[in-house]
């Protein structure tokens, strides 16, 4: 991913103040409306300015978890910000024993990424916090460096190019141990995008004339063709897209925008003047966010567009403060920008919803989901979590999971069809958590609000949690559920495994069900791919929150929300079940 500074030689000159702010919509015209999936979510938020303990100017910021990475700034600042819990942020400065300044940085895992800035420097991990330096043979300052995020056979390749003056271009494919060079004389080049093993863009100032250049290749760097010139003097300062859209911004005001690979590119008219500095765009509508475009620029600015460019809102910054660099770790969660004098911004959104529709006629628990399609639901995986444990998982073939809801006078059901290319259990009964296992968290009432404080447990405050095998508990513990009172149903499937239950209403601790009652909820699933016998899983991601344990008041203010609403069920429910469903014991 991409995140880019502007104006690098003059950062110490004081800012001239943008008067031009980015309107609040704009319609661009020349770019037809991409069609937006139906479960893409237009999460509002709100930008907080957090204080790291430096007022030196910060260049960029990566995350490789949510809220979990770094940050590089002038003067060898290196910054590891873990901002994944609600918990006051943790912070530890690095010491590379080097004052040269970090322009660019960009890390995927925490043992592999690179960092870039003056004098050719790079250091790239080797290990969790293990910096080390590496020489690509050249002095000239180095302002970006970019990773592959498509996996490939299941992982990500460890390929990436960065790029700098003297139209310095490097290409690694063992994660910045080596660099060959590609390097393009001629030009200066501020931005880079690693879009897949063979396919990259770069951007930057033509040395001849002082025009803004893309250049792009589609054979891994062995040749680079100009796609782009522009008319008058600047730089393209950023480039990020993914396989529909891709984004270039730079000085005066541009913003360009392709939807061809770069064949042609299209100037889209956000706001005049601006000197945009980073851009980011959602990996696309197979992961739920296919629209979410997002710009910053000096002077404090950021402006996101739902709908892949069509409509443009500006987001309210609290600073007018030069932004150099921004970064989101998926569409939803992991949002920041850094600047001038030690500015960190980080950008907490909203909670997500999910909403239970009413059943008039209860749907067929067998295991099998066509009754529930057509419906909203809310998806989990890499792209849309809030929070990570351990391995990340960017395969959705791996790791991708969707979730459903109803209800009706007597019962709450729940839908979930699970992609999972590896299905274990062979920890269960004693502990279910280390095998593939769903978690359903619900903070009950009173109604209208997390409990945040009520008595715990009290009887209103679930987690239940299904393993493949049908294996269900409460709390961990199968006991804590009354008999005939939570039905289980699995089904393995080509591509993972699907559950449908559905839970009695005093089993809840509520005396009714209807349109308007919400709960606090989340959702989680443990990924075991690996096992044996003994061992735990390998990932876990909870949808909103950090866990999906309601044992304080912080974790139940985190969750997202249930609601129950008066809009009907839209299934026409199965005459035949395909298989006779058994219940789980419990």
């Amino acid at each position: 991913m991409l995140h880019n500074r502007q104006n690098r030689a003059f950062h110490l000159v004081a800012a001239v103040l943008i008067g031009l702010i980015a309107m609040t919509a704009v319609t661009v015209g020349a770019w037809p409306s991409s069609p937006i999936p139906a479960d893409t979510e237009n999460v509002p938020g709100t930008w907080t300015t957090v204080n790291l303990g430096t007022t030196t100017t910060l260049w960029d910021v990566s995350w490789y978890r949510p809220g979990l990475g770094y940050v590089v700034g002038s003067v060898g600042t290196l910054i590891l910000v873990d901002k994944q819990t609600p918990d006051p942020h943790y912070l530890e400065t690095l010491n590379l024993g080097t004052s040269v300044t970090f322009y660019g940085v960009d890390v995927y895992k925490e043992d592999r990424g690179c960092l870039v800035g003056q004098l050719g420097t790079v250091y790239c991990l080797t290990a969790k916090k293990v910096w080390q330096q590496r020489s690509i043979g050249t002095t000239a300052a180095l302002y970006e460096v970019s990773f592959v995020r498509t996996p490939v056979n299941g992982t990500l390749p460890g390929v990436g190019w960065l790029v700098g003056d003297q139209g310095v271009i490097r290409r690694t494919t063992d994660a910045g141990t080596t660099w060959v060079v590609q390097d393009v004389p001629g030009y200066t080049f501020y931005a880079v995008h690693a879009a897949t093993t063979s396919e990259a863009w770069v951007g930057g100032r033509r040395q001849s004339d002082g025009r803004p250049v893309i250049l792009y290749t589609n054979n891994g760097g062995a040749s680079w063709s100009v796609q782009y010139t522009g008319t008058g003097t600047g730089s393209i300062q950023a480039i990020h897209g993914n396989a529909q859209h891709v984004w270039a911004v730079g000085d005066n005001g541009l913003v360009l925008h392709t939807t061809d690979r770069g064949a042609t590119w299209q100037a889209v008219s956000v706001a005049q003047g601006v000197q945009w500095t980073s851009a980011w765009q959602a990996p696309g509508p197979d992961v739920g966010g296919g629209g979410d475009v997002w710009l910053a620029g000096r002077g404090g600015v950021i402006v996101r567009s739902p709908d892949a460019g069509t409509t443009w809102i500006t987001e309210t910054t609290g600073t007018s403060t030069d932004i150099w660099g921004m970064a989101f770790f998926n569409a939803y969660h992991g949002a920041s920008a850094v600047g001038s004098g030690g500015l960190f911004l980080w950008r907490t959104a909203e909670k997500r919803t999910l909403t239970a529709y009413r059943a008039d006629v209860p749907p067929t628990l067998d295991g099998n989901l066509a009754e529930w399609q057509g419906m909203q639901h809310v998806r989990l995986n890499t792209y849309t979590a809030e929070f990570s444990g351990y391995q990340m998982v960017y395969d959705l073939g791996d790791y991708d999971l969707r979730a459903w809801a109803a209800w009706d006078d007597t019962y709450l059901y729940f839908a979930f069809d699970i992609t999972d290319d590896t299905l274990r259990e062979d920890n269960t009964p004693t502990k279910p958590y280390w095998d593939d296992e769903i978690e359903i968290a619900l903070d009950g009432p009173p109604l209208g609000a997390p409990d945040e404080g009520d008595a715990w447990a009290d009887g209103t405050d679930h987690q239940y949690t299904v393993n493949p095998s049908g294996f269900v508990t409460d709390l961990s513990n199968p006991a804590f559920i009354a008999p005939g009172s939570v039905d289980v149903f699995t089904r393995t499937t080509t591509s993972g495994w699907t559950v449908e239950m559905r839970i009695r209403k005093d089993e809840l601790g509520i005396p009714t069900l209807g349109a308007g009652t919400r709960w606090g909820f989340t959702w989680g699933y443990h990924d075991d791919d690996e096992g044996p016998v003994g061992s735990g899983w390998e990932t876990y991601y909870v949808w909103e929150g950090y866990k999906t344990y309601p044992d304080t008041p912080a974790t139940l203010a985190e969750f997202g929300w249930l609601v129950l609403s008066a809009d009907p069920a839209a299934w026409v429910p199965q005459a035949t079940p395909t298989h006779t469903p058994t219940p789980t014991p419990t």
